[in-house]
């Protein structure tokens, strides 16, 4: 926690769970809630000249935001950050594990912002990115649903709607919704998808790289951006090769807006696992989906969400 009075107000910056405690003679409070991230799925291990799937990304997480009259609070009001999902993990001969969802953060029992959902792991068939957190609800895991209020499937979400984690496309972008997860697809194509972004909250994560039934090993996908409406611009994708390399993790936000999504891990075609899946940045960046890998050893796996966090104004 961060604590910084000046003569003009009073900012608190939450990053673990605790209390706020109300100064005196203070007239409005300002409340800002980051949820935490999503992990990003395992990738799948398979036989040589077996297709073969990268985990997907989990989603950001998404942001609320709002203004109260002092004596709307209590004296006092409990802070809850829940951590950021954890990345699915990858085993030998097996597909990979699905990430887990990103908690919600909660000011007392007013405001919440809610987790992005979990990313997928690789099973030899699409999989389709976390969705991202909205404003009024969670994003689903590995599904072309966002969080409440939920954005159109196969298109970027306005408002506060969480976008969808798409089996076909990059992850879609939201405005104060979390970006949703890239799907780990098309392993034709030199790259797996990338994570959506957002315009005010989290990037989701990549998705892992893939492997062909040629054996031809797979990039993995960008993770999102924080203040933007493209897919992409978050953590690096790791390359596919012999040794696949490891997703780069997200960064943390700039100018107090909210983290980017890790990269997904690249493939591996040796007996070696598949990369793992950068982390996301904080506050509430998803994990990048883990690569995929050999038979003989194990996909990577995801990487881990980002916690969340709550951010208060006194004046």
């Amino acid at each position: 926690m961060g604590v910084i009075d000046g003569k003009r107000g009073i900012f608190t910056r939450f990053i673990a769970s605790g209390t706020w405690t109300k100064a005196t003679g203070i007239k409005v409070v300002i409340v800002e809630c980051i949820g935490s991230g999503g992990g990003g799925g395992a990738g799948e291990a398979q036989n040589a000249g077996i297709l073969r799937i990268g985990g997907s990304g989990g989603g950001g997480g998404g942001r609320s935001y709002h203004v109260y009259d002092a004596v709307q609070l209590g004296a006092t009001e409990t802070i809850t950050i829940n951590s950021g999902g954890a990345g699915g993990t990858g085993s030998a001969d097996s597909d990979g594990g699905n990430g887990t969802h990103g908690g919600d953060v909660t000011f007392g029992s007013t405001q919440t912002g809610y987790g992005g959902g979990g990313g997928i792991g690789g099973t030899g068939n699409d999989a389709a990115g976390g969705g991202g957190g909205g404003s009024a609800g969670a994003g689903s895991d590995g599904s072309a649903t966002g969080g409440n209020p939920a954005g159109m499937t196969g298109v970027n979400a306005s408002g506060g709607a969480g976008p969808d984690g798409s089996n076909d496309a990059d992850g879609g972008n939201g405005e104060y919704g979390g970006g949703a997860g890239g799907a780990a697809k098309n392993v034709a194509s030199a790259t797996s998808l990338a994570g959506g972004s957002s315009l005010f909250s989290a990037g989701g994560g990549g998705g892992g790289g893939g492997i062909t039934a040629g054996d031809a090993a797979k990039t993995g996908g960008a993770g999102g951006a924080s203040k933007s409406y493209a897919a992409g611009g978050g953590g690096s994708g790791g390359a596919g090769g012999a040794t696949g390399t490891v997703g780069t993790a997200g960064s943390s936000g700039s100018d107090d807006y909210a983290g980017t999504g890790g990269g997904g891990g690249g493939s591996t075609t040796n007996d070696a696992a598949g990369a793992v899946g950068g982390a996301g940045g904080a506050p509430g960046g998803g994990g990048g989906g883990g690569g995929s890998g050999s038979v003989a050893s194990a996909g990577g796996a995801g990487g881990a969400g980002a916690d969340g966090e709550i951010r208060v104004w006194e004046f």
